[in-house]
Formats: structure tokens, sequence, C-alpha cells
């Protein structure tokens, strides 16, 4: 801020002396009601502009300012880079000791370190959004001044007039003419309009954006986010943990199933061999008597054989003798 200062002073000297000294162009904040003020500061330069109407956010009000912005790739919603500041890769976040901090503040308020992203606040007109590279310190350029309330002391003048000299006719002349200037829109009664329409945004910004939370605060969402991500992984792991017992179990459960379909097909096959052994055993006792049936004719055939030796040899002795 000193540096912009003693730079304007300078200019102001060579400039009353006669002498052209070439400067670089700066645009300059918004004036009035209108438009929103934009300032980028980082470490070696201070950029302070107007971005026309009413921007829908605070991004576009940068992007209307004439500043090149460049978005995080895995977060588009966050800015990485303003006029190529600072020189880093966008693939993620950028570190938190080298980013843009965001802040905004209402005509004549203080700066207030945002609580939303650059695209999702909606700056009021009239107002000023900043961002300042490094940590989180807002820019050190001021807001934009509120607006001089000028619609309440022309009014009672006006209507003061008739009163001090009523029945007389110059002064009936004289309380025309304001009314005539009041009926055809002069500027007091627009200044009250412009008053009432720069109250109300600075109340909607001041209700949109809370204060920026402290360190300790900052802090406890961490450790908070930081348990709850832990308690997520504990519950995975236990969830792994049953649905790997539940396959162990389902695996003992079939082996003993096939153990038992195992051991249950040699008692089948046993039954199956029994039975044939049955019927061999009765085929033998069948084939011993058919043996024994076979036997009697030859006993009798011995029999006969024996009986007719006797008698050649009974004939025999007869003959002997």
């Amino acid at each position: 801020m000193r540096r912009l200062l003693a730079g304007l002073g300078a200019t102001a000297l060579l400039t009353g002396g006669g002498l052209a000294l070439s400067t670089p162009a700066r645009a300059a904040g918004c004036s009035g009601t209108s438009g929103v003020t934009v300032v980028v500061q980082s470490a070696s330069s201070t950029d302070v502009r107007c971005a026309p109407g009413d921007p829908s956010t605070a991004g576009a009000a940068l992007t209307a300012a004439d500043f090149s912005v460049e978005r995080v790739q895995t977060q588009p919603g966050a800015v990485c880079t303003i006029n190529g500041l600072p020189a880093i890769s966008c693939a993620r976040m950028p570190p938190a000791d080298n980013y843009w901090a965001f802040h905004h503040a209402a005509a004549g308020g203080a700066r207030q370190y945002s609580s939303s992203g650059i695209y999702l606040y909606d700056p009021a007109p009239g107002s000023a959004v900043g961002f300042r590279l490094g940590t989180n310190a807002s820019p050190t350029v001021a807001p934009p001044a509120a607006p001089a309330p000028t619609s309440a002391a022309p009014r009672p003048t006006a209507t003061a007039r008739p009163t001090t000299s009523a029945g007389s006719r110059p002064s009936a002349s004289r309380t025309a003419a304001p009314k005539a200037s009041t009926g055809a829109g002069s500027a007091a009664p627009r200044t009250g309009a412009d008053a009432t329409a720069t109250s109300a945004p600075s109340t909607t910004s001041a209700a949109k954006n809370p204060a920026k939370p402290s360190a300790a605060q900052r802090a406890k969402a961490t450790r908070a986010a930081e348990k709850k991500a832990e308690s997520k992984k504990a519950e995975e792991r236990s969830a792994t943990a049953k649905k790997s017992a539940a396959l162990k179990a389902k695996a003992k459960k079939t082996e003993a199933e096939r153990e038992k379909k195992t051991s249950s097909s040699p008692t089948v096959s046993s039954t199956s061999t029994s039975a044939p052994a049955g019927e061999t055993t009765r085929a033998t006792g069948a084939e011993s008597d058919s043996g024994s049936g076979a036997l009697v004719p030859t006993a009798i055939g011995a029999g006969l054989l024996v009986v007719l030796g006797g008698a050649a040899l009974a004939m025999a002795r007869r003959r002997g003798h």
C-alpha cells in the first residue's frame, strides 16, 4: 500500500512540473453501488480492478475483471493460479502456505475470510472480494468506502421554506420549484433509493458469510474428520474380517460334507459286493448239489460191475471143479 501511494505521489509531482512519465496501466476499483471491486495481491504486486454489473459469484467477478484463472484439476471449485501465480502444478490442491486466500467485505466494512468457495459466494453490488497469495491473510487494500447519506439534508430544507413565508407569492413560487424537481426525479430521491439498496446487500452479505473460524475450531474440525475416517476404516476392517470368517466357515462346511459323502461310498460298495458273495455261495451250493446228484449213477454202475465180477468168479470156480 505504501508503494502504491508513493508511486501516485511521484506521478502527481512529475505531471505538475510538465514532465511526461509512463507508468504501468492499472485499473481502479468500482465506485458507487454498481459492480464488484476485485483485489488480487501477491508478494510482489497488488492489482485492484472493477467487475462491472452484478456478477453471480466471486469467481465470475474475478474473470469479469480480466484476471486469468486456472482451477484445481481434481477440485474444479477451487482456484489454483491467478495470472499464472503461484508457479505450481494444478493437478492437486496448492499447499497450505502458498494458496489464494479468499476474503470479502461490504462497502465500508471489514474483510472476512470466506467459509465458502469463490464459485458459491454471491457478492452484492458495491461490495469487494479479495485474493491474497500465501496463507489465509487478507489483502491490505481497504474495501471501497460506503456512500455518504445525502437524502435526508435537502428534503427537510425544501419543505421548511413554505412554512416560514406562508401566504406570500414569492414563497409559493420557491416552494413549487422543489416540488417540480422532486416530481421530475431529482438527486434527492435517487440518493435515498441508492442508500437503501446499499444497506440491504450489506446485511445479506453479512448473513451469507459468517465470521472466519478460529484456529482452534479448524483444528477441532480436522480432528473430527480424522476420527471419522479412522472409524470408517475400522468398520471396513471388521466387515472384511467377518466376511473372511464366513468364507472359512463355508469352506469347512463344504469339506465336511465332502468327507461325509466319501466315507459313505465304501459302505455301499461293501453291500453291493456282499450280495455277489452270497450269490456265489448259493451257486457253490448248487454246484455241490449237482455233483452229489451225479455220483449216484456212478455208484450204481460200480455196484453192477462188482456183482457181475462176483458172478463171473463164481462161474469160474464151478468150472474148475
